[in-house]
Order: C-alpha cells, then sequence, then structure tokens
C-alpha cells in the first residue's frame, strides 16, 4: 500500500459574520504521527536471543526488544536505562549498578538475578558464541570461557534484587558505552530456564523487556514489532509498530521505497547500489554519515602461501584506495591506513601507502621466504558475502592485486550464513569484512586480536608483544601511559597484517522527509524508539 504525506489544500472554515470583526479562519489541523514505520533487512538476523544474535542487523532489532543498563540518548550519546544510577570504585574495576524497578513482556520483574544469569550463561560452553568475546572485560571470564576457574568466580555479583555489582579485569574508560550492546542485556532467567527454545517464538512465548514486544516474525520474510505495554517508560516509543521487512536484493527495497511502501533505504538496514549511490548524490538526496566501520580484509595466516608477513603487506600496499573511494564508491568512504577508525587512531603516520614498485618487491621476497615461484603460487581467494555491490568492490580489488603482482585472485560469493560460518571457523584465505567499532576507544578493533580463536580472531594470527602491550593499557590508569601501549599495539599490528585496512566505511540512506527522531551514535549505532513519522 503506498503511503504519502498528507499536504492540506484547503480547509474547511467555520464563518461567524460579525459586523465589528469580519470573519475568523480556524487554525490548520496538525499533521498526524503514523503509528506504523516500515522498514527492511537485507538478510534476516542471526538471532534474536541478544546473546547470540551478535552481527549488525540482529543488534539493531535487539536493540528494540531488550534493554540492559545503558542506551543510546537522543544525542547519540550513552544513558542510563535499566540502571537508574551506577557507583563506581577508585580503581575503576567495580561498577556497582541500582535497578530501576521494571518488568519482563510476560509481566515479571527484572531483576539483576536475570543480568548474573545472562552473563553466566553466555559464557557456557553450551551457548558460547562470536560475540562472548564482549564479556572479556569482565573479571575471570576468559578463565571461565577456557575452564580455567568456575563460573561462580565471574566478576558478576547480584547483591540484591534491584543491585548489580560487575567487576572488570582492568580500568576501561569506554565501559559505559560499551554496555549500551544489546548482548550486556538480560533475558529472562525465569522463562529461557524452562524452555530454551524461547527466542524462536514471538509473543507471548517470546520474552523480552525493551520498547517493543516481537509480534510476528516469519523467516526470511519479515519481522514485526510492537509497543511494550510493559516497558519502564511505556510512552517513549513513539511509534507504534515497525515493520521490518527481509529484503536481499537492493534494487528491490529501493523500488519498495519509491512506492512508499518503505519509509527508510540504505544504512544500517542494508546496502546501496553503486548505481544508486552515484544517482542519489547526483540528485543531492544522499545522507553520508560516519559509520565507525572499516572494509579489511581478514588474512588467514595459517594458509601456506599467505604465511609471510612480506606477502600481507605486498597485497596491503598493492591496493589504490584512492582509486576505489573516488572513482568507485563516491559515498564519502575514506582510505584506512589502520585497523582502527581514523579518529582514534594514535600512529603519527600509516606504515604503509599504495606503492606498486614496493609491493611488488616484497612479493617476490616473500614468495622466496616460503619457497614458492611465480609458477607455483597458488591462487588468492577473497571469499565475500553474495551481494552486488560488494561484488563491484572485491572485482576492482581483485583487477588491481592481479595488474600489480601478477598473480591470479578468484572471488569466491557466498551467502549470509555461510559467511558468517567460514569467519568463525577461519576457512578463507582473505575475507572480504565490514567491521564496525561498538565504542569510541581504539581498543576494541585491537582487542579482538588478542588472542587466536577467540572472537574475532580467526586469522590464526597471535603475537606476544601485541598481547604485551594491550595487557600494559589494561593495567593504566593514566591516559598518557595507556595510549602510549594502545600505540605500540597498533603499530605491531600494521606491521604484521592479520588483516588489511582498505577504506572506512560510511552509512547511505534516504528516509521520507516526516521521518525524524532517530539517534545515532559516534559510531553508528542507531536508536529507533524515538523515531516519529508524520502521515
Amino acid at each position: 500500500m503506498k503511503t504519502t504525506s498528507i499536504v492540506p489544500l484547503w480547509l474547511l472554515v467555520a464563518f461567524t459574520c460579525i459586523a465589528a470583526t469580519g470573519c475568523s479562519t480556524a487554525p490548520a489541523k496538525p499533521k498526524e504521527k503514523a503509528k506504523d514505520l516500515n522498514l527492511y533487512l537485507q538478510a534476516d538476523v542471526t538471532s534474536l536471543d541478544p546473546r547470540v544474535g551478535y552481527d549488525r542487523r540482529a543488534v539493531q532489532v535487539n536493540r528494540e526488544l531488550f534493554e540492559g543498563l545503558m542506551r543510546i540518548d537522543k544525542n547519540g550519546k550513552p544513558e542510563l536505562a535499566v540502571a537508574q544510577s551506577v557507583s563506581i570504585s577508585d580503581d575503576k574495576t567495580v561498577y556497582t549498578f541500582h535497578l530501576h524497578p521494571s518488568k519482563w513482556s510476560n509481566g515479571l520483574d527484572v531483576t539483576a538475578n536475570d543480568f548474573e544469569w545472562t552473563y553466566k550463561s553466555i559464557l557456557d560452553h553450551s551457548t558460547s558464541t562470536t560475540g562472548s568475546f564482549a564479556l572479556f572485560l569482565i573479571k575471570n571470564s576468559k578463565k571461565v570461557l577456557l575452564n580455567e576457574c568456575s563460573i561462580e568466580e565471574l566478576g558478576v555479583r547480584a547483591i540484591d534484587p534491584l543491585t548489580l555489582e560487575l567487576t572488570l579485569e582492568h580500568p576501561a574508560p569506554y565501559f559505559l558505552e560499551f554496555l549500551t550492546l544489546p548482548i550486556f542485556a538480560p533475558i529472562c532467567s525465569a522463562v529461557a530456564k524452562e524452555n530454551p527454545k524461547w527466542s524462536a517464538g514471538v509473543y507471548p512465548e517470546f520474552v523480552c523487556n525493551g520498547p517493543y514486544i516481537l509480534k510476528d516474525r516469519k523467516i526470511k520474510s519479515h519481522i514485526t514489532i510492537e509497543k511494550n505495554p510493559f516497558y519502564r517508560d511505556v510512552d517513549s516509543p513513539v511509534t507504534e509498530r515497525i515493520h521490518f521487512a527481509i529484503v536481499e536484493d537492493p534494487q528491490t527495497a529501493y523500488n519498495m521505497f519509491e512506492e512508499g511502501t518503505l519509509d527508510w533505504y540504505g544504512d544500517s538496514f542494508g546496502g546501496m547500489s553503486q548505481e544508486m549511490v552515484y544517482e542519489l548524490n547526483r540528485k543531492g538526496q544522499l545522507i553520508k554519515t560516519s559509520s565507525g566501520g572499516i572494509h579489511w580484509f581478514l588474512c588467514q595466516t595459517e594458509v601456506p602461501h599467505l604465511r609471510s608477513t612480506k606477502i600481507r603487506k605486498a597485497i596491503a600496499c598493492a591496493i589504490n584506495r584512492d582509486e576505489l573511494c573516488d572513482k568507485l564508491l563516491q559515498g564519502g568512504e575514506t582510505p584506512a591506513y589502520t585497523m582502527v577508525p581514523r579518529s582514534m587512531s594514535l600512529l603519527d603516520k600509516p606504515s604503509f601507502e599504495y606503492n606498486p614498485v614496493a609491493a611488488r618487491k616484497l612479493f617476490e621476497e616473500g614468495m622466496s621466504d616460503l619457497g614458492y615461484t611465480r609458477q607455483t603460487y597458488p591462487p588468492i581467494v577473497i571469499t565475500h558475502f553474495s551481494d552486488p555491490t560488494i561484488r563491484a568492490i572485491a572485482e576492482a580489488e581483485q583487477h588491481q592485486l592481479q595488474e600489480c603482482l601478477g598473480i591470479k585472485v578468484e572471488l569466491l560469493a557466498v551467502d549470509w550464513g555461510t559467511w558468517m560460518k567460514n569467519w568463525n571457523t577461519g576457512n578463507y584465505q582473505l575475507l572480504w569484512f565490514i567491521w564496525y567499532t561498538w565504542y569510541q576507544d581504539p581498543s576494541y578493533n585491537l582487542e579482538g586480536f588478542r588472542y587466536k580463536g577467540r572472537g574475532l580472531n580467526s586469522t590464526g594470527w597471535e603475537h606476544p608483544d601485541f598481547i604485551q602491550s594491550l595487557d600494559g593499557a589494561d593495567r593504566s590508569l593514566d591516559t598518557t601511559e595507556r595510549n602510549s601501549y594502545l600505540k605500540k599495539a597498533e603499530a605491531l599490528a600494521m606491521e604484521e597484517f592479520p588483516a588489511i585496512p582498505v577504506f572506512f566505511h560510511t552509512f547511505k540512506y534516504i528516509k521520507r522527509p516526516g521521518v525524524r527522531g532517530e539517534a545515532m551514535s559516534g559510531v553508528g549505532q542507531l536508536e529507533l524508539k524515538r523515531i516519529e513519522k508524520e502521515e
């Protein structure tokens, strides 16, 4: 059904003719707020259990279904949510949260015990996921995951039903911002214990505590969420319902936007074809904003022909980032020469640059070190998510690498589920990847590579000096000292290349003029509960 803004042409006017005053005109009736907001997702979510659904699309939906201690405010900054206050110890490692009285969507009380049970379940070996590394900041979490200590020693304690104590491994100035992620939200422990498959259902079986409840869901078709009558701030969700259509093809999504069946097109719900970026740019309609995202290649360093640091650096030096950003992308993207967002990088200058001559020299040296010749060096395979825009970028990178290094580069397009599996298992050579930081501190992107085989780091790379630098940053209460350690870690990563940065991603989208109130953090976290839409 096509939806348009109602623009009154003529208003009914009540006339009362009075000789002394003439005629009076009634004021224009204000536009009404729409009850439904129509959005989409380019692929279905991995899970609506916030402990499991850690990809960006799942986070987008789970943010509206669940609420943790902190949330994103209208200015994109962290604010208290289920927590009504927090006190922090002098050594910055113990956070004591006092909770608002609030309810689950089934009417049960949300308690500190729910938080404790949820965090412990994330580290349970039967439910642990890629997102479990997010909890590594909590004391003893890694030891629990490695069976080196009891789950009871985890730094999470419900002091009473409305008081939660979290003890950290080390000071973390970004911790409150980190807590805005849905993985730190609680789930209803009473329901999850009785029915481990609770998240496969819809309301009332699906129990949550966020602004919305899960009203309807059909896999690979749609997700509908509706105002939660038990939400602690029931007036806060402005829109009654939000519909997410699952639309894999960007052109189809754009057609739906043009027809009026979608209110938003583009990030952070789906990609945008390059043709559409060009066209909307030409029309001056494209909205572009920083996302905190970096496009990089994860390098499987245990693959025999990628083991050499020289080979990986040669690949980095062979990519012409300016050409990709200015000629192909044209969406506000900028070249990336480090593994953390530009605004957070501590390096004085890049450790590499686009240099075809240096790239070829490094590649020859790397082949020799590994015992390969031009004739015996295998093709390099780039695995990427099957999407027209991503395909176009991968093809451009394929051409640049082949042209510069004189090697064969193959592209392997896979669906979202296969891509996620390959990432988790390390089944790739170069993996096309857009990684988003979740808080404004360089440690997040670096932390993911601290230990191989855990969390983000399926690359097989691990370095003792890198670990030591991050450990030093963890212990530091002094900002200058902490930054010095982080700088050393960043510099080392940019010499070893477990990941090759290519460009900084931007969010690109268009929306209906009557859609307003969304809040986006400095790293692209989008809050929907305050969105309103005029009819």
